[in-house]
């Protein structure tokens, strides 16, 4: 009995796993940020936090302006500044090798 406790003690009480921020999501917050900074001077902004859980990355074969768009991601974002946490929807278009083609947030 001790060795099934032993073997599925993990299944039971697992350890709380930290989600992996993909790839996609990791380039696409890296640009926000930069274009959020450019755009807005000298704002206080600290940081964009992307909800992973609410990501839907979906793999496209589409072309916009010439542009191949190979990866769509959209979910919720946090734009944190200094004294705020601004919720928003969040989209993103990539390209091939996870070139950032474009940022967007709407308010929710």
């Amino acid at each position: 009995m001790l060795a099934i406790g032993a073997m599925f003690g993990p299944l039971i009480h697992p350890q709380a796993a930290m989600a992996q921020e993909p790839v996609e999501a990791a380039a696409c917050r890296k640009a926000a940020i930069e274009t959020l900074k450019q755009s807005e001077g000298n704002s206080p902004l600290k940081d964009v936090k992307i909800d992973l859980d609410s990501l839907t990355i979906a793999k496209a074969n589409a072309e916009i302006g010439g542009a191949k768009v190979a990866t769509v991601i959209i979910g919720q974002a946090a734009i944190q500044r200094e004294h705020s946490d601004e919720p928003h929807t969040f989209l993103c278009l990539l390209g091939e090798k996870e070139k950032v083609l474009m940022t967007f947030f709407t308010k929710r």
